[in-house]
């Protein structure tokens, strides 16, 4: 990390430069938790660094949104271009000749663009993701090149691509809050382990389980369609169709076995955790282990099968997420033992259990 830090930190390199290696750098797949420590230390070291990197990503957002329509022979004739002319003898040749609103002109304009911004076009096609990754109990909040901002809860993983016209983002574990930027013309794509969620300018949480997926919108509109490859979904053709979930919805796509269950509610709470909470409204004892085994030092497992089923209605709050499961047995038929491997294990009660033991 001193070496990255020290790098973009070399006094031969001005404020713009040093902003595009840092634009560059975060479009790669293999950018880590340290760089991005570095990345933001240097963010807010001055305020000329946030300015030199936002006039950066304007250029390459206007590099994105670009059309350039090819130029017909008969323009290219009056114009008098050939591809074997440098662009400064071709311009030497145009002296006295009005045409730089020719697509030619636009074209050349393009590249100029292009070349002024560091070469971000090239680079960014060779290294058009970034990765994020959270670990336990961890927290983290990043800001996409289009302009959308993430906040990834623990143990998440997050992939963006940027290409063409769409935004894509996979998600296969953890929990994110998306706050999309307004882009009609790219879709802003999230997929998922159950389905893909498709939205344009909005707001919604994302938490991927075991089993399931469950989605929180709370702003605007999102589109979610099911996984086509899934067997549920291949064979029952009516189970590819998308359909809208509005503010303050929940969509909760649970696999079981064979089937696809999708259950819709109004219950909001799915971005709580942002807050320090975890809640929960009739919800499976294991969704909400599954939950808490992110943000507790001590993993919690279920020795009975059918415990998974119980409901649960409550808060947990992150702080307590090592104690919380030692009130379990307040609630439910059973009990808390600590193995030898450091863990906590949930066994059906029975009359010779005892609340809390070491096996």
């Amino acid at each position: 990390m001193n070496a990255m830090k020290a790098f973009f930190a070399r006094p031969q390199i001005d404020v713009e430069a040093r902003a595009r290696e840092w634009f560059v750098r975060l479009l790669k797949e293999d950018v880590g938790r340290e760089e991005l420590l570095a990345w933001g230390e240097w963010l807010e070291s001055d305020e000329s660094h946030r300015a030199a990197y936002e006039r950066v990503e304007a250029a390459w957002t206007l590099m994105k949104s670009a059309e350039v329509r090819e130029p017909t022979s008969e323009e290219l004739t009056l114009d008098r271009y050939h591809a074997a002319l440098s662009v400064a003898r071709w311009r030497k040749a145009q002296r006295g000749r009005l045409r730089l609103i020719s697509p030619l002109a636009a074209a050349l304009g393009a590249v100029l663009l292009l070349a002024l911004a560091g070469g971000l076009w090239s680079a960014a096609r060779i290294h058009p993701s970034q990765q994020f990754k959270t670990q336990r109990a961890e927290h983290m909040e990043a800001k996409l090149a289009d302009g959308s901002r993430v906040r990834l809860g623990a143990m998440t993983t997050l992939k963006v691509a940027f290409e063409g016209h769409q935004r894509t983002v996979g998600l296969n574990a953890g929990q994110a809050l998306f706050q999309v930027a307004h882009d009609r013309q790219r879709p802003f794509v999230v997929h998922t382990p159950l389905g893909q969620i498709t939205a344009v300018g909005t707001a919604f949480d994302v938490d991927i389980e075991s089993l399931a997926v469950t989605l929180t919108v709370t702003e605007g509109i999102v589109s979610v369609a099911p996984d086509p490859n899934l067997d549920a979904v291949r064979e029952d053709p009516a189970a590819r169709s998308a359909i809208q979930i509005h503010a303050g919805q929940r969509l909760r796509m649970e696999r079981d076995g064979p089937r696809l269950i999708l259950v819709l509610s109004d219950n909001q709470g799915g971005a709580a955790w942002t807050s320090g909470r975890l809640e929960y409204r009739n919800a499976s004892l294991r969704s909400v282990i599954e939950d808490v085994n992110r943000y507790a030092t001590t993993p919690i497992v279920m020795a009975d099968a059918d415990l998974a089923n119980l409901q649960y209605t409550g808060t947990v709050q992150l702080l307590s997420a090592d104690t919380w499961v030692l009130g379990l047995p307040v609630a439910f038929p059973l009990t808390v033992e600590l193995n030898n491997q450091g863990q906590f294990v949930l066994r059906r009660k029975t009359e010779a259990s005892l609340p809390i033991m070491r096996s």
